[in-house]
């Protein structure tokens, strides 16, 4: 979702973790509000519960109200306020939990080192949770917003969202080995984005709706606090250089051991992860020319890492695009449906993490392709496209491809691709002469091609620098395999010439 979504979640998640601590149903409130400081430390790297401002507890009848002060955002004095009340066998309820209705806090990246002010405003908000300290039991919490507003300014960049709704429901769970499991629905409607770049171009985005889902499987709970404090670290060492950052062009020697220890965090630190978006009734206006739209768009991330192997896949799948200014003759072949599957499996985890070991300490790039083809190369790996399909209106294309090992230092490719409904198309395109002009790379296509029942088969490899297509070899020059198309002649190179 959006930046806003994810610090909400991380606040509610802090929130459910301060009872964790507790061991029976009715603390001493000045020993659990020193418990909650602790976590409250631990979860936000010494942001939240210090003891400067530490969290308060106070008795409310059967209950207590907790008082979180939120020092990073201003005005000052703002806190997150919520009633826990024990609800017998440790088990905790949380009500009444609210964030501040507006305020502004500073975001610093690592790749920018200039930092951004964020500013927010939110007009209802409802937020809840019940918790099992032990997470022995799965341990749920709810946010619901409406009227979310959004501002970000980086220098002279702008951009403002909002949303009109908003939720999130999750599900908190624990494991073995200190690892927990934390599962995330949220949605929103109606929510625009405007933006404005320091050289005065603009752009707009509506989107209907949006629904995402996270899934974060065994996060090891002390690797997750290393990965955070290093990362930490690293952003403020890349800040502290202040207006000279765009001139230093390699790392210091402390900001690369902050990246190697960012990596020995990553060794083991989760079992599995998969993220999903969908977007509906997208539009988007740009500098002239550039305005468009989706009906519907799915974008998913997915990994896992177990036994020293990692599989991860991305998911892109688009309905109905639309492009304006597009020419006439041109927008009935847009793709009603786009999809794309590419695929990184069986690469040795502990090799990956070498290979980033390397290039965080300054390996001279030859020296990195050729470990990265290495891994690439060994037993089970695989890198490719598993799934790469075009829907234009009669006509629709499949196709996937991998990499090959290398051949004498090389890496080869091979790639097969599918379609159907040429001839319907091949005759649309004919017999329109604005689009004629594009008969010859089609002849030349389907001349390469062999037929498998109604479909056009393509076999392609590239090894060792030379390329065949369904295992003929492809000279540089000279007439396509084919021959020429019926009623026209060979054209330069081999190419036929457009047919009168």
């Amino acid at each position: 979702m959006t930046a806003l979504s994810r610090s909400f979640a991380a606040a509610c998640t802090a929130i459910l973790c301060t009872a964790t601590a507790q061991a029976q149903d009715r603390p001493d409130p000045q020993q659990a509000a020193a418990q909650i400081a602790t976590v409250l430390s631990l979860v936000s790297g010494g942001a939240l519960g210090t003891s400067e401002r530490p969290a308060r507890i106070t008795p409310d009848g059967d209950a207590f109200r907790v008082q979180v002060p939120l020092p990073a955002l201003t005005p000052s004095g703002a806190s997150l306020t919520a009633r826990l009340k024990p609800l017998g066998d440790g088990v905790w309820d949380i009500s009444s939990a609210t964030l501040p209705a507006s305020g502004s806090f500073i975001l610093r990246q690592a790749n920018n080192p200039q930092p951004s002010q964020l500013s927010f405003s939110i007009g209802q908000q409802m937020i809840n949770g019940r918790i099992d300290p032990s997470l022995a039991q799965p341990s749920p919490f709810n946010l619901a917003l409406t009227d979310v507003k959004i501002k970000a300014v980086t220098g002279a960049d702008q951009s403002e969202q909002s949303i009109a709704h908003q939720t999130l429901q999750g599900t908190l769970s624990g494991e073995a080995n200190n690892r927990v499991t934390l599962r995330t629905q949220g949605t929103a409607s109606d929510w625009h984005i405007s933006a404005r770049s320091a050289d005065g171009h603009t752009s707009n985005s509506q989107i209907r709706s949006a629904a995402s889902a996270v899934e974060v499987e065994g996060l090891d709970r002390a690797k997750a606090e290393k990965f955070r404090a290093a990362a930490k670290a690293f952003v403020d060492s890349v800040q502290t250089v202040g207006a000279d950052a765009a001139k230093q062009k390699e790392l210091t020697e402390p900001q690369r051991q902050l990246l190697g220890a960012i990596i020995d965090a990553l060794q083991g630190m989760l079992g599995r992860l998969n993220v999903e978006e969908t977007l509906e009734g997208v539009h988007f206006e740009g500098p002239p020319g550039t305005e468009g739209g989706v009906s519907r768009m799915r974008f998913a991330i997915a990994g896992e890492s177990r036994d020293d192997r990692l599989n991860a896949n991305i998911d892109l799948t688009m309905h109905d695009l639309t492009v304006a200014n597009v020419p006439p003759e041109l927008a009935t072949y847009m793709p009603t449906l786009l999809q794309l599957r590419p695929e990184l499996s069986g690469i040795r985890s502990s090799g990956l993490l070498r290979f980033l070991h390397h290039a965080a300490d300054g390996v001279p790039p030859d020296a990195l392709q050729a470990e990265a083809l290495g891994l690439l190369s060994e037993p089970g790996a695989r890198l490719g496209i598993e799934k790469l399909s075009m829907t234009a209106g009669s006509l629709r294309i499949d196709g996937s491809g991998r990499m090959l090992p290398p051949s004498n230092g090389n890496p080869g490719v091979e790639a097969r691709i599918i379609a159907r409904g040429v001839d319907a198309t091949l005759a649309k395109v004919q017999a329109n002469p604005k689009t004629a002009k594009f008969m010859p790379l089609v002849y030349l296509a389907k001349g390469m091609a062999r037929t498998e029942g109604d479909a056009l088969v393509w076999d392609v490899r590239l090894v060792d620098g030379a390329v065949s297509v369904n295992g003929v070899p492809m000279a540089p020059s000279g007439p396509p395999p084919g021959g020429p198309p019926p009623g026209g002649s060979p054209g330069a190179r081999g190419v036929p010439k457009t047919p009168h």
